[in-house]
């Protein structure tokens, strides 16, 4: 930036002070203000644009051959294969979805997420799971767009590494997938608890073992 240089001089007694000028007005005006005349030990700070510019990266990890972070193009022009791409390729046990996760670069907290076929977004590029990745997306209201789906089986996958039992609180089908997969893969013992007449035969039959949320466990 032209328009704001700091000056850092360093006086006899060890204090320091600052002073804004601008190169541009010294530049352009020998005889302006800003053209200061400099002292040992001065040090000009000039800022570079590339500090005002809005930056963000991507990650892609799982099961891809080179899990990797990039730069991330804010023009909007990065799809999901696009990403599998620069990741190297997908690893042979990877599975036929996946996840994308949006952080709020202000609020660490916030997160947004989204369950694509991936499969499908990389047999068929112009399909609506070849999404065009983007930032962190909220609402005027302050709030968060966000797939809390999502971010269960985030969690069980996780944690399905290291324990023997996972307890399910749910009657979504969308976890049948989940389950087959933590317990092909880890050999867990896959537990659902769901309202029998909110609960899907596809999960109900996943799940290792299967309760029915009747009232003896209701409050």
């Amino acid at each position: 930036r032209m328009d704001v240089t700091f000056l850092l001089r360093i006086n006899p007694d060890s204090t320091i002070t600052y002073q804004k000028i601008s190169i541009e007005k010294a530049l352009k005006n020998p005889q302006s203000k800003d053209n200061l005349v400099l002292q040992p030990r001065d040090i000009l700070r000039v800022l570079s644009l590339t500090n005002y510019a809005d930056k963000a990266t991507i990650s892609i990890e799982g099961a891809v051959r080179n899990p990797s972070v990039h730069a991330f193009d804010l023009e909007g022009n990065l799809r999901v294969d696009d990403a599998i791409t620069l990741a190297g390729g997908l690893q042979d046990e990877a599975i036929d979805f996946a996840y994308i996760k949006r952080t709020d670069p202000k609020n660490r907290k916030q997160k947004e997420y989204l369950r694509i076929d991936l499969k499908n977004a990389l047999s068929n590029p112009n399909s609506s799971d070849n999404i065009k990745l983007k930032p962190f997306i909220q609402r005027s209201d302050g709030s968060a767009k966000g797939d809390w789906d999502v971010g269960i089986t985030i969690d069980i996958l996780e944690a399905a590494r290291s324990v023997e039992t996972i307890i399910l609180l749910s009657g979504d089908g969308d976890f049948d997938l989940l389950l087959d997969k933590i317990t092909a893969d880890h050999g867990v013992q896959a537990e659902v608890y769901g309202v029998p007449s909110l609960t899907a035969n596809s999960l109900i039959k996943a799940a290792s073992i299967y309760h029915k949320i009747e009232e003896d466990l209701l409050l």
